[in-house]
């Protein structure tokens, strides 16, 4: 393995170069995408809407968000696996992982019950009106 390290060193470099490009703008796009559901959520009064010109990223921006994580995991792998030093991703990778998650559940949370709370006044305005 060490071998095929040290002979293919720029191709890696240029792979760990790519990945942490690509991570960075998903991460971006994520966070855009999450700051503007919320924006728009809290703007309505809880009516989201995600058809339109950024509809696509305000629906994928957990995904964003979780590709990006994983991509600049590899790049820091193959950081680490190249023989620098480990990075932050990959020694608090847990613990980013684990608050990700809490954050993506709250969001759903917070989305099944603005789509509760809306079916159900409509429901309650047809059957007393």
């Amino acid at each position: 393995m060490f071998e095929f390290i040290d002979r293919n060193k720029r191709l890696l470099f240029s792979y760990r170069v790519i990945l942490q490009i690509l991570g960075w703008i998903l991460l971006c796009m994520g966070g855009i995408g999450f700051v503007m559901l919320i924006t728009e959520s809290f703007q309505a009064g809880g009516r989201i809407t995600l058809d339109g010109d950024f509809g696509m990223l305000k629906r994928s921006w957990d995904m964003c968000i979780s590709l990006g994580l994983i991509s600049i995991g590899f790049a820091q792998l193959i950081q680490y696996v190249s023989g620098h030093k480990m990075g932050l991703l990959l020694r608090y990778g847990d613990k980013i992982f684990y608050l990700y998650a809490i954050l993506a559940i709250g969001h759903e949370i917070y989305y099944d019950c603005l789509v509760a709370t809306v079916a159900f006044i409509h429901i309650a305005f047809n059957v007393f009106l």
